[in-house]
């Protein structure tokens, strides 16, 4: 936590969306999982920066037909906690694909909550990730079908920048996320040099996106410093839409996050 708040300071970070990936005691390991920092955003009073709120996490693998009602009436006791701000599934990490039913009523309840659903989409940190689980066409066989769900495509589908351009343009209820481009400590003149490739493919597809207002700044920090990774996006990314990415989608996407705006 005090790494949190020296970073916030430093860079200027008015409010952040963490992941859950543990879960609460007694819940079991399929969810509703919340942020490893120590505390539970969930209840009262928390120690947490005033701007940190969460998604809670859900794991499909080992989510069964029978034990999904269940889990669905517990992330309906959480989703009014006011830090909690969506809900993140861990596709690729897990062997279901978007569409599989047991996410649908997660679906529905987002939409009635006014949260968004947040997918690992792209490639794994780990080899024991299955990649056709996270590729981005996934997504566009579930935003059709649930039209009241804003969905967020996570690192940009990472190789598959073509693919999360083209769901997130046709589908107006989604959006990308660009976190999780680039690991460890970030020297922004190496990364451009060693690999302009990557980089020159990222601004292409952005650049075809053309629309500010799909696009969500993130970090998928503590793998990757945050001042690093700002001043890298800040240079990739097209000065008059920094209003947009790096601040005002985040409060379309993540309403939640007003009230602990001064």
């Amino acid at each position: 936590m005090a790494a949190v708040r020296r970073d916030f300071d430093v860079c200027g970070i008015a409010a952040a969306v963490a992941m859950g990936n543990v879960p609460l005691p007694g819940d079991g390991r399929t969810g509703p999982l919340l942020m490893d920092l120590g505390g539970d955003p969930t209840g009262a009073h928390c120690d947490y920066p005033d701007g940190l709120v969460c998604c809670l996490g859900l794991r499909g693998s080992g989510l069964t037909d029978e034990a999904v009602p269940p889990l669905v009436r517990r992330f309906a006791e959480l989703l009014p906690s006011p830090r909690v701000a969506g809900i993140k599934i861990y596709t690729g990490y897990d062997p279901a694909y978007a569409y599989d039913r047991r996410y649908f009523p997660f679906y529905e309840l987002a939409a009635e909550a006014n949260v968004p659903v947040v997918f690992h989409m792209g490639e794994t940190a780990s080899g024991m990730g299955r990649l056709k689980y996270a590729h981005p066409l996934t997504i566009d066989d579930i935003a059709p079908d649930f039209p009241s769900t804003r969905f967020v495509i996570a690192h940009c589908g990472c190789p598959w920048f073509a693919d999360a351009v083209q769901v997130a343009l046709k589908n107006p209820n989604v959006w990308i996320d660009l976190s999780g481009l680039a690991a460890g400590r970030v020297d922004s003149d190496a990364l451009l040099r060693l690999n302009p490739g990557f980089w020159q493919s990222f601004v292409t597809w952005i650049t075809y996106l053309g629309r500010p207002e799909k696009l969500l700044y993130g970090t998928d920090w503590p793998l990757v410093d945050m001042s690093g990774y700002l001043a890298l996006m800040k240079r990739l990314i097209p000065e008059d839409w920094h209003e947009r990415v790096f601040y005002q989608n985040a409060l379309d996407v993540f309403p939640k996050i007003r009230p602990f705006l001064a």
